[in-house]
């Protein structure tokens, strides 16, 4: 009978994560309940699978089903893609790195290590000021630390960029929280020119519950229908460019959500192709979601990594890419 319970304990606990993983995550902008299910239903999930390894350490019979439960947490949530180590990236590659640097408020001067360290040629910056007022400046004095020459901010989204840079668009996005704008940029790159859109999608929460509990379909929440809205009006842009398009930063969702995935249908997620590890990027002392990605169109993905920082309550996240005329 101890046994039975085991098992059916084991198929109860599975069954909850494969339904939240497969049926809700693909639906996870369909209404805020589907939302609020893939996005906190994790939180609850992989706690959960920790403590019941701990319990069985100490209840033995107990501990290959934890143990099961734990590896099913990582296999089904974390997306992981394991390679073999990736080469080093070449002098014609193009480097980009996207950061959510969480307005400086952790380590700025961390942050600046890192970028330092990477030393990409374009940077796609999320949360990258303070106070409204100081974003330009913050922007301005993150550009002359690091060396970069042309810059461009939008609400809290910025570009560097190490090669002359023309502010091509401002998609000006729905939102709850106030003001926010994708900026878009053509840079003139040694091989040739590449559109770069550096986007912070609606967060992955909900900040109170909708009034409608007793409504016999719920109606859709404004982050859900804006968040919506943001991915295919940066959609709309990246169709209507003649130059190679890279579409970069904190999507605020994982792989198999349904914003990514619509991305995925016209364009190549650079990490999905070519990354090196398992690519998560919340939180950096403990990651369990990747949810900064790289889109990209009419280049070629050679390398993608998740940098380990704490500088930030992201990792960065950085791409190598080549015009196909010049790669492998």
């Amino acid at each position: 009978m101890k046994k039975w319970c085991g098992l059916i304990w084991l198929a109860g606990y599975l069954a909850g994560v494969l339904i939240i993983r497969f049926w809700f995550g693909p639906r996870s902008e369909m209404n805020w309940f589907t939302y609020e299910m893939v996005h906190n239903g994790i939180l609850f999930f992989v706690p959960l699978g920790v403590f019941l390894v701990v319990v069985g350490l100490f209840k033995r019979r107990f501990l290959p089903y934890a143990l099961l439960i734990l590896s099913a947490n990582w296999l089904i949530f974390a997306d992981p893609i394991i390679r073999i180590p990736m080469p080093p990236s070449r002098k014609e590659d193009l480097r980009v790195v996207s950061y959510n640097v969480a307005h400086g408020w952790i380590d700025i001067a961390g942050v600046r290590k890192v970028l330092a360290e990477s030393s990409p040629d374009i940077v796609c910056l999320q949360e990258s000021a303070v106070d409204p007022k100081e974003i330009e400046s913050s922007t301005r004095v993150l550009a002359r630390r690091l060396g970069y020459k042309y810059f461009v901010q939008e609400s809290f989204n910025g570009i560097l960029s190490r090669y002359p840079l023309r502010l091509e668009h401002v998609i000006d996005v729905p939102t709850k929280w106030g003001k926010k704008t994708f900026p878009e940029v053509v840079i003139s790159t040694p091989e040739g020119d590449v559109r770069v859109i550096s986007v912070h999608l609606e967060p992955s929460w909900i900040a109170g519950w909708p009034p409608d509990l007793s409504e016999w379909k719920p109606t859709l929440s404004k982050v859900v229908v804006d968040r919506r809205s943001q991915a295919e009006m940066v959609l709309a842009r990246v169709r209507l460019s003649k130059e190679p398009v890279i579409v970069a930063g904190d999507f605020n969702g994982p792989p198999y959500t349904e914003v990514p995935t619509r991305f995925r249908q016209e364009m190549t997620d650079s990490f999905a192709a070519v990354g090196g590890g398992c690519g998560m990027s919340l939180l950096p002392k403990l990651p369990y979601q990747r949810i900064d990605f790289a889109f990209v169109k009419g280049l070629k993905p050679e390398s993608a990594v998740v940098i380990d920082s704490n500088a930030s309550d992201h990792r960065p996240a950085q791409f190598d890419f080549n015009f196909p005329s010049v790669a492998k």
